[in-house]
């Protein structure tokens, strides 16, 4: 039983430093050229961009977001990639860019739900700045 326990905490281990790695395989798997038709791509890239966002790789979520972006204009995920792209310039450092990316969001997406938590970013951004 001992060894079971010891066993599944390795595995557990491995699991979380690994699973970054293994997802931008996913990632790069759904943005090839032959498989960007498929019906499960664009769920998959936008999977693994909140997968890195989760795992604190802002610059690797933003890429991905971008790529989703470019690679399926029609996606319904359009508006949220717009959000948690300004979400990682945010986390990444990039106050003024997470500034006009919010701003963009919040004209190109008044309806959203996000909306209003959009407006809230910008100003604890701008009152961090001071």
């Amino acid at each position: 039983m001992k060894k079971l326990v010891i066993a599944a905490i390795i595995g557990g281990i491995l699991f979380l430093v690994f699973f970054p790695e293994i997802s931008r395989f996913g990632s790069s798997y759904a943005l090839k050229p032959e498989n960007q038709s498929k019906s499960w791509a664009p769920g998959l890239c936008f999977t693994v961009a909140n997968i890195n966002m989760r795992f604190f790789r802002f610059d690797s979520a933003r890429t991905l977001y971008l790529e989703c972006r470019k690679t399926w204009p029609k996606e319904d995920f359009q508006a949220d990639i717009d959000y948690k792209v300004a979400m990682c310039l945010e986390k990444s450092g990039d106050t003024t860019g997470a500034i006009s990316a919010y701003e963009a969001f919040m004209a190109a997406h008044p309806n959203h739900q996000w909306h209003a938590q959009a407006g809230k970013r910008i100003e604890n951004i701008r009152a961090n700045m001071d």
